[in-house]
């Protein structure tokens, strides 16, 4: 039996880990799960100086299953990331920000603890 019982539960303890790395690094957190409707939803939005980093977490039980954690991004959801960060960044007055898009890749083992997290750049596609 696993640690967890839905994907959603794997997205949590992800975003969790995630969010406690970039704290602690001394990043600020802007937002969490911030939905803008019919565009998309952005897991993590942190700030640190003037750079703002939206923040894709992508967790994975059995990590190359299904091709990995980065197999996710797909060209659909990178779209509605670019929307909602666009969003984002218009109602919180970001818009002269630096911008990076990460992604986070979370392994969890089978108790569903975070046996790793991988903080990758990824490009506007």
């Amino acid at each position: 039996m696993t640690g967890f019982r839905t994907a959603s539960d794997r997205g949590r303890i992800a975003e969790d880990a995630v969010a406690a790395r970039f704290a602690q690094a001394g990043y600020r957190i802007l937002a969490r799960n911030y939905a803008v409707h019919a565009m998309g939803e952005l897991d993590l939005v942190v700030q640190l100086g003037t750079c703002l980093s939206v923040v894709e977490v992508k967790a994975r039980y059995r990590a190359q299953a299904f091709g990995g954690a980065a197999a996710a991004l797909t060209p659909a959801k990178m779209k509605r990331i670019r929307k909602a960060t666009l969003h984002f960044q218009q109602n919180h007055q970001y818009m002269n920000n630096e911008l990076r898009l990460l992604a986070a890749l979370v392994e969890l083992d089978s108790t569903g603890a975070v046996v790793s997290i991988q903080i990758v750049p990824i490009e506007w596609r």
